[in-house]
């Protein structure tokens, strides 16, 4: 049975506590909060809850390839970056994939949905969770065409250095590299997202739920080739995402004061956790 964090719900039921009453320390989601700018788009968006949403998100989309200085083609919007986990693999159907542990607990059931062969690599814990590019080359076999890994570690929280990971995409030859980048808002520098007009076999998973505090909305999305952001694209459902997670999602990227206030912030409040803990 899969479990995850951030099961608040549950909680509540089985230990009859309102959520005031529960500190949750399962889920990684910004410590700061919700920025402004988000709380004001989704007041303002409840009037748009009784038309249907975009069928796409393309307005979003839009603004997503402004923001990253990336053409609308080779972006994809999604239902947190989750909806996307389950979508490529019922679109590109990878026979073998090698996962690097430990991981995010959907990667393997996604692709078990369609029979995709798994074969799994650990980093090692003793060794700081250290990637030898070399080590992951040794362990793909013959018929390998997906490797997955996040990029900082989950939940691991280690980070990779961008160079390793072009290493390895330009080695891996027409295997393709999925990078989740869930929580690389949180560290800016390790993202790969400006290598993807590059590298034809390059896809990027990016959520905006838990840098921006707001996974009650589920938005995310993805980055690639245009032939894979074309192929997803034409697969996946429509109206995926709502009006309210549109606008807030839109509202997160022009919430500057509130990355810059994070970026600061974080570090401070790491530290405090490592003297309290020793």
């Amino acid at each position: 049975m899969k479990t995850h964090g951030g099961g608040v719900d549950r909680a509540m039921y089985e230990l009859g506590l309102s959520r005031e009453q529960i500190c949750d320390f399962s889920a990684s989601i910004n410590p700061l909060g919700v920025p402004a700018e988000v709380q004001q788009a989704l007041q303002q968006a409840l009037s748009r809850i009784n038309d249907y949403p975009e069928l796409d998100a393309a307005s979003l989309r839009a603004e997503l390839a402004c923001f990253h200085q990336l053409p609308p083609e080779n972006l994809l919007p999604g239902s947190g970056s989750t909806e996307l986990i389950y979508l490529i693999p019922r679109v590109l159907r990878p026979r073998r994939a090698l996962l690097i542990q430990p991981c995010f607990g959907e990667y393997a059931p996604a692709l078990q949905q369609v029979g995709c062969q798994i074969d799994l690599f650990s980093l090692d814990p003793h060794n700081d969770f250290e990637f030898c590019v070399a080590d992951i080359l040794e362990a793909i076999q013959a018929q390998t065409d997906l490797v997955v890994l996040a990029n900082p570690g989950n939940p691991s929280g280690v980070g990779i250095a961008p160079q390793q990971l072009l290493e390895l995409t330009d080695r891996l030859g027409d295997c393709r590299l999925l990078v989740d980048e869930a929580f690389v808002d949180f560290c800016p520098e390790r993202s790969l997202l400006n290598q993807v007009l590059d590298r034809s076999n390059l896809l990027l998973l990016r959520s905006m739920t838990k840098f921006y505090g707001i996974p009650g909305l589920r938005v995310g999305y993805l980055a690639g080739s245009t032939a894979d952001i074309d192929l997803l694209a034409a697969a996946r459902e429509p109206w995926t995402l709502s009006n309210l997670a549109i606008a807030a999602a839109r509202a997160c990227l022009k919430s500057d004061s509130f990355r810059t206030q994070t970026l600061q912030t974080i570090p401070q409040l790491r530290a405090q956790l490592q003297r309290g803990l020793v």
